[in-house]
């Protein structure tokens, strides 16, 4: 590649490196990467994991049969591989275009294991309350499109706010119908109900009271199985939720297929299970690695989707060794944790996708510093 004639002086690029080394640390992949700012991608490493994930995804949301809309796949990976890299960019690429919603479940932070279905409950709950596409949570445009689907089957040439407009009219839209003896949260949920009969309400309720940048931390904590104080559960005529941890993640699972259902009704949906190879076991010793696969196996299961919905993919990223054992134990039936098909392995970094890496951070860096390199692996092209 030629040198670039507006090329930043060798005496700048040199003190730059010689000050701050941007190949000091590698990028290790956290949760908070996950769903924050970027760091270096390498689009062509392990693409073929990424595209096979956004392949599958496209076969569920054009599936006719409903036994079809909802499939699962593995990605297997050696330790160091950069799983959780190609995790990220499916991510971003899904913030970026707004084709799908993205829920991650990290087991590192599940403490007892014995109360999986309630963890990941919280997991799909604080999943969607971070940013989608639109500058508001994958929440607030889940309750959003919710809306505009209830009122143009009212008024098929209605105009509907976007996503963010919403939101910020929502409270006091909300005090304006009160204060005419409406309750706005209660006709919506109606609403949307009479379009989906088979919808717990006090979900809908719930989702719809995300778009209250007031209230809809409350929402979000009931979402996630949490308990409210009597007087928040009243003022979003939610129940109060006091369980038993027993009880709570004996009816976590159900309660959680309807928030995939009801998601995916109006986006495809991408279920990420991650950082399974943990030392954690559960009362019966079982490993975080067998939990999270009986977890999947009972997912796929349960899961149910309409005619019309988007589908899910179920995506488990999990060390090669770990699959390999779990194969060859009939209780994680691999063609249910994997249907899409075989296993994808990850793969290093090979001379190309180093020096693709390389040139990707040295980008990063120099833009940071307002500099401009002759060419985009300077200066460990020479």
């Amino acid at each position: 590649m030629p040198a670039s004639s507006k090329a930043s002086t060798d005496t700048d690029i040199f003190a730059a490196l010689t000050a701050i080394n941007p190949f000091e640390k590698p990028p290790i992949v956290r949760e908070q990467n996950i769903w924050g700012e970027s760091f270096p991608d390498v689009p062509s490493l392990n693409a073929v994991a990424s595209d096979s994930l956004f392949t599958a995804m496209k076969k569920v949301q054009a599936a006719e049969s409903i036994s079809e809309k909802v499939t699962s796949m593995v990605f297997t990976a050696e330790r160091g591989v950069g799983k959780s890299h190609v995790i990220r960019r499916i991510r971003h690429r899904l913030q970026a275009t707004g084709e799908g919603t993205f829920i991650y479940a990290s087991a590192d932070k599940y403490g007892d294991l014995d109360y999986v279905d309630a963890l990941f409950q919280q997991s799909v709950a604080e999943s969607l309350d971070q940013l989608g596409s639109e500058g508001v949570t994958q929440w607030q445009e889940i309750a959003a499109l919710m809306v505009a689907r209830a009122i143009r089957a009212s008024n098929a040439k209605a105009t509907v706010l976007a996503a963010r407009d919403l939101v910020s009219k929502f409270d006091q839209v909300y005090h304006n119908s009160r204060a005419k003896n409406k309750d706005l949260v209660s006709d919506l949920s109606q609403a949307i109900r009479r379009l989906k009969p088979n919808t717990d309400l006090y979900l809908l309720r719930a989702v719809i009271w995300t778009l209250s940048e007031e209230r809809g931390s409350l929402a979000v904590k009931w979402l996630a199985g949490e308990p409210l104080s009597t007087q928040d559960a009243a003022d979003l005529r939610l129940p109060v939720q006091r369980q038993a941890e027993s009880e709570k993640n004996a009816s976590a699972l159900s309660f959680v297929c309807e928030i995939l259902a009801l998601v995916s009704e109006f986006k495809p949906l991408v279920v990420c299970f991650d950082e399974l190879d943990t030392l954690a076991a559960n009362a019966d010793g079982y490993t975080t690695v067998m939990v999270i696969l009986d977890l999947v196996k009972r997912l796929v299961g349960a899961v149910c989707q309409s005619e019309h919905g988007n589908g899910i993919v179920i995506l488990t990223v999990v060390q090669s060794d770990s699959w390999s054992h779990a194969k060859i134990t009939k209780k994680y039936s691999s063609e249910k944790i994997s249907s899409y098909g075989e296993p994808i392995e990850l793969v290093y970094l090979n001379a190309g996708t180093i020096c693709d890496l390389a040139a990707a951070t040295l980008q990063k860096f120099y833009e940071k510093k307002g500099l401009i390199a002759p060419t985009p692996i300077y200066p460990f092209d020479g």
